[in-house]
C-alpha cells in the first residue's frame, strides 16, 4: 500500500509540474509566436505521443510479464525481458528518427508552404530535434516500464519530474528572451536525456540492472512479448492513440494549426483532469495483475468495484466542475480575448471527461490481465466513427466537432461495450455494479447538480474572488459527499482497500 501511494503521489506532482508548464506554456506561446507556429509545436508533441502507437504496448507487455512472474512455473528473468524491451524500443526509436528527418527536409514545400524562410528553417529545425527527443524518450521507456514491474512506480515518476524540471529550466532561463520553435523542441531533447542517463546509472549501481553485454534476446520469450502478450497490446495500442491524438491531427490537417490552439483552449483543461484522475488506476495496473495472478478473481472484483466507484463519484465532481466553471477557467488561462464563448462547448467537454475518467478505468482492468484483445474491436468501431462523425460535422460544428462526435459515440453505446466486458473479466453481474457503483454515482450526481445550482444562484462566478469562492465550495462539497459515500460502504469501501493492497 505504501509503494502505491508513493507512486501516486508522486505521479501526481509531476503532473503538477506539467500542468504548471504547460498553464504557463500556452499562452506564452500564443503572444510570442502566434497561433500557427503554437500548433506547430502542439503538432510535433502530438506526433511524438501518436508516433508511440508502434511499440508503447511493449513496455505493457513487459510490465505484465514481470509483474506475474511470481505465480508462473517457469521464472522469467527481468534481464531477458528488459533486454527484449530495450531492443524493441531501439530498433523502432531509430525507424521513426529517419521518418521524421526526411519529412523534416520537405519544410517549406509539404508543410509551411509560403512561410518566411526563416520559420521555415526553425521549424525544420524543430522537427529534426523532435526525431532526437523521440529516439531518446522510447529508449529511456525500457528502464521506466522496469521500475513500474518491479512496484518502484515512484522512481520512474521522480525520473518524469526531472524531464519536466530541466525543460522548464531551459525555458525560463534562455527561452523566454528567446522564444524560437526549434530551441523548445531541443530544452524537450535535453529534459529527457538528462532523466535518460539519470534512471540507467541507477538501475546499475543499484544492481537491477547487470552491466551492458550485447547478445541475441531469448527467441521463446520474444514470441512471447511480440505475440503471445504483445499482439493484442500493440493492436489495441494502435486504436487508442488514434482515439487521443487523433483530434489534434485531423484539426490540424483539415482547419489548419491556427484551429488547433483554439480547440485545445477548450478540451486541454478536461484532458489534463481526466489525465490526473485516470492515474488512480493507471498505478493500480501491475497491483492487479499481481494480485489477480496470486489471489484470484475475488481479490481483484473487490479492489474493481472500490475504484470504479471512486473514479465514477470523482468524473461527476470533474464534469460538473468543468460544465460550470470552464469558461471561467479558460478565461483566467488564456484571457477572454482567446476564450471561445460558447457555453455548450464546456458542458460537452465536462461531459466527456467524465466519460473518459470511467472508461479508462475498465480499460485499465483489460490492460493489467492481459485482455486486451477483448477491445480490439469496439476501439477500432469507435475510432472509425470517431473519425467519419467529425469529418462530418466539421462544416456544422467547427472545432467542436470531435467533441460532439466523441460524446455521440459514447453516450449511444460504446462506454456500456468498456463496462460490460470489465464485469464480465471479475464475475461480477450488472446488479452487483448497479449497487456498489451505478446508484450511488447518480445520487451524488444529484446531490452535487443541487450544490452546483444553490452555489451558482447565491453566488455567480462574476470576478475572480467569488469565482474562487463559488469553485473551492462546489469541490469541498463534492469530496465530503465522496467520503460519506465510502464510509457508508464500510468493509468494501475505499478506507479499507489497504487490506487488499497489502497482500501484494
Amino acid at each position: 500500500m505504501i509503494s502505491y501511494l508513493v507512486a501516486l503521489l508522486s505521479n501526481y506532482l509531476g503532473l503538477a509540474i506539467t500542468i504548471a508548464i504547460q498553464v504557463f506554456l500556452l499562452p506564452f506561446l500564443l503572444n510570442n509566436l502566434g497561433p500557427r507556429l503554437t500548433g506547430l509545436y502542439y503538432l510535433f508533441m502530438t506526433i511524438s505521443n501518436f508516433a508511440a502507437v508502434g511499440i508503447g504496448w511493449l513496455s505493457g507487455a513487459g510490465v505484465y510479464l514481470l509483474a506475474s512472474s511470481d505465480s508462473q512455473r517457469e521464472k522469467i528473468n527481468v534481464q531477458d525481458v528488459h533486454w527484449v524491451v530495450f531492443l524493441g524500443f531501439c530498433a523502432y526509436a531509430t525507424l521513426i528518427l529517419l521518418i521524421i528527418v526526411l519529412a523534416g527536409m520537405t519544410a517549406g514545400n509539404w508543410w509551411l508552404c509560403g512561410a518566411e524562410v526563416s520559420l521555415i528553417n526553425e521549424g525544420r529545425n524543430a522537427c529534426f530535434l523532435l526525431g532526437f527527443y523521440i529516439w531518446i524518450q522510447y529508449i529511456h521507456q525500457a528502464d521506466i516500464a522496469l521500475f513500474t514491474a518491479i512496484l518502484q512506480q515512484g522512481w520512474a515518476n521522480f525520473y518524469r519530474i526531472i524531464s519536466q524540471v530541466v525543460f522548464a529550466a531551459i525555458v525560463i532561463f534562455y527561452i523566454l528572451n528567446n522564444p524560437r520553435l526549434d530551441l523548445l523542441m531541443l530544452a524537450n531533447l535535453i529534459g529527457v536525456l538528462v532523466a535518460a542517463i539519470g534512471a540507467r546509472l541507477q538501475l546499475r549501481i543499484s544492481g537491477k540492472l547487470e552491466p551492458f553485454k550485447l547478445h541475441l534476446p531469448n527467441s521463446k520469450l520474444v514470441k512471447k512479448m511480440f505475440v503471445t502478450k504483445g499482439g493484442s497490446y500493440f493492436i489495441f495500442g494502435l486504436a487508442q492513440f488514434g482515439l487521443i491524438y487523433g483530434d489534434v491531427l485531423i484539426i490540424g490537417a483539415v482547419l489548419g494549426s491556427t484551429f488547433v490552439s483554439a480547440y485545445l483552449v477548450i478540451w486541454k483543461i478536461p484532458e489534463v483532469i481526466a489525465l490526473l484522475l485516470g492515474r488512480i488506476s493507471e498505478i493500480l495496473s501491475p497491483y492487479l495483475t499481481r494480485i489477480d495472478s496470486g489471489k484470484g478473481t475475488i481479490h481483484t472484483s473487490l479492489i474493481f468495484l472500490c475504484t470504479s466507484r471512486l473514479q465514477h463519484c470523482l468524473g461527476i465532481i470533474a464534469g460538473l466542475s468543468y460544465g460550470i466553471f470552464g469558461s471561467s477557467l479558460v478565461a483566467l488561462w488564456v484571457g477572454e480575448a482567446n476564450r471561445p464563448d460558447v457555453w455548450w462547448y464546456y458542458w460537452v467537454a465536462g461531459i466527456l471527461l467524465f466519460i473518459q475518467v470511467v472508461n479508462r478505468h475498465d480499460i485499465i482492468l483489460h490492460y493489467a490481465l492481459a485482455k486486451l484483445g477483448r477491445l480490439v474491436v469496439p476501439q477500432f468501431i469507435e475510432l472509425l466513427l470517431k473519425v467519419t462523425l467529425t469529418l462530418a460535422l466539421f462544416p456544422f460544428l467547427g472545432i467542436a466537432a470531435p467533441l460532439v462526435a466523441a460524446l455521440l459515440i459514447q453516450v449511444f453505446g460504446l462506454t456500456w461495450v468498456y463496462r460490460a466486458s470489465a464485469l464480465k473479466q471479475v464475475n461480477v453481474t450488472w446488479k452487483d455494479w448497479f449497487y456498489k457503483v451505478g446508484m450511488l454515482s447518480c445520487i451524488l450526481l444529484i446531490v452535487a447538480g443541487f450544490c452546483a445550482f444553490i452555489i451558482r444562484l447565491f453566488m455567480p462566478a462574476a470576478g475572480l474572488i467569488n469565482f474562487i469562492i463559488s469553485f473551492s465550495l462546489f469541490l469541498i462539497l463534492g469530496l465530503v459527499s465522496i467520503i460519506l459515500i465510502e464510509r457508508y460502504q464500510r468493509q468494501d469501501g475505499l478506507f479499507n482497500l489497504y487490506k487488499i493492497l497489502s497482500i501484494v
